[in-house]
């Protein structure tokens, strides 16, 4: 059988059904969800923070492209306003039902039953972590104070307000609470405030299906806005760390079929994959067909000059407009990889197939559709590290018939004293799609920078001009 588009396509908000709906996508962040249960894992809430910005960023990039304005984050003055976009996934849930369908212009209403909640509780949650970013302190559960800082070139702060944001191994659970966990709740149970009919929850409540609701962008922009006010705190980047002395990024360029500057998506028709969680003539479980967006092969060529043998971490994004928007945050990282550079010219040629951003293999599925819960047993971490980074056929943004401009920003950065990159062989890096997934067997992330450096800060293309990168 062939899955069909959704009926409910009268907003310009659908248009992107090819995105939110796309079943590597749901698989992806199933697959990294599952990674980071783990509590352990090296700045974990940093990732949250990053793969999230990312996966905002990656959607506003497919609204500029059909024109639509970016996604209005939802934020506190609209939690007792009606919802204006519904949402029905028709997609059958683990537990034997389908899931809530939520109608157009919903209101969210307080939670009743074993885990109560109101609207007030997360409005006072977020009042806190504000006080936090504001004093750029977060007070632990007894009563000391973590600094919210960048030292040496280190973000100290991201990954333990990260944690107290989602929340998941939070310093102080009491004060703070759990906003964005919570906040899913609510809105998923927003036709069942008694949390004991699980055929009105929604899709908002899961992990493996809520990328799906157009609410899951809206939710997780007023998320990253949190981040973006502490990030806007920090010091701005000086001079010493952004340039590097001795490097210089002569020429970039991306090639696609001999074609100098040019990427191309397209739309792949009778796309099969085997789907479960997705109810058909009564079949739980079936090989189906979609259409799916997808992109030719590219390669970036890099021609960089240095005055000496040295190591560097080259990163890739691409921009959406001929100047670098502080504001707008619409950065989409491509690749970051280590290099060794040797002295005078240095031709780097790089394929979209070795991205560190990209899952390593397109076909594994982690039960796209298949919630990973606390008591299941988790496949081996090797699997896992396998199937998560992002879809690599939805790498490149979609284009329009008459194209779309897109500026490519190549930067070379020196490594900081004791950077973890030199930590793990870079023939192990390149097994995985570090980028958001980090690597396995409890190995360091092996770049000690900011997550989307130099853009995770408010940045100028004329401060990055004078430092070392190229804009193709």
């Amino acid at each position: 059988p062939c899955l069909p588009r959704l009926p409910w396509q009268t907003d310009p908000e659908h248009n992107l059904w090819y995105f939110r709906e796309d079943p590597s996508l749901s698989s992806f962040r199933n697959y990294w969800r599952a990674i980071f249960k783990n509590s352990s894992r090296d700045r974990r809430g940093e990732f949250f923070f990053y793969m999230h910005r990312q996966m905002v960023t990656r959607y506003n990039v497919e609204h500029l492209t059909h024109n639509i304005a970016p996604v209005v984050p939802f934020s506190p003055e609209f939690w007792r306003q009606p919802i204006p976009l519904g949402y029905d996934a028709k997609l059958k849930a683990e537990i034997g039902y389908d899931y809530q369908a939520r109608p157009d212009n919903t209101t969210l209403v307080d939670l009743e039953g074993e885990d109560p909640l109101t609207i007030s509780t997360l409005e006072d949650w977020f009042k806190e972590i504000q006080n936090a970013v504001k004093n750029m302190a977060i007070v632990t559960a007894d009563g000391a104070t973590i600094d919210l800082k960048a030292v040496e070139g280190r973000d100290e702060g991201v990954s333990v307000l990260g944690d107290v944001v989602e929340s998941f191994g939070s310093v102080n659970r009491e004060l703070y609470g759990s906003l964005h966990n919570n906040l899913h709740m609510i809105i998923a149970w927003v036709l069942g405030p008694s949390q004991d009919d699980p055929t009105k929850l929604g899709v908002m409540g899961t992990t493996a299906k809520s990328i799906r609701d157009p609410m899951f962008f809206r939710m997780h922009q007023f998320i990253d806005d949190i981040f973006s006010e502490y990030k806007a705190s920090l010091p701005a980047y000086e001079e010493d760390e952004l340039s590097f002395p001795g490097v210089e990024v002569l020429e970039s360029t991306v090639i696609t079929d001999g074609k100098k500057n040019e990427m191309h998506t397209f739309t792949e028709e009778d796309w099969e994959v085997e789907l479960y969680g997705v109810e058909v003539d009564g079949k739980p479980r079936f090989m189906a067909e979609y259409t799916r967006m997808d992109n030719k092969p590219y390669n970036f060529e890099i021609l960089v000059k240095s005055s000496a043998e040295v190591k560097a971490m080259v990163r890739i994004f691409l921009t959406t407009s001929g100047t670098v928007d502080p504001e707008a945050d619409l950065v989409v990282e491509m690749d970051r990889f280590l290099v060794n550079l040797t002295e005078g010219e240095n031709k780097i040629s790089r394929s979209s197939t070795e991205s560190s951003v990209a899952e390593r293999r397109q076909e594994v599925l982690l039960e796209f559709d298949t919630e990973v819960s606390e008591n299941d047993p988790y496949p081996p971490e090797e699997d896992l590290f396998d199937g998560c980074g992002w879809p690599r056929h939805l790498m490149v943004p979609r284009g329009k018939p008459e194209g779309s401009t897109f500026s490519l920003v190549v930067m070379l950065s020196q490594l900081l004293p004791e950077d973890a990159a030199l930590a793990t062989a870079q023939e192990e890096v390149a097994k995985y799609a570090f980028v958001h997934c980090g690597l396995p067997g409890g190995r360091l992330y092996p770049d000690s920078r900011p997550m989307g450096f130099p853009f995770d800060r408010p940045v100028t293309s004329e401060l990055l001009g004078e430092h070392g990168q190229d804009r193709g």
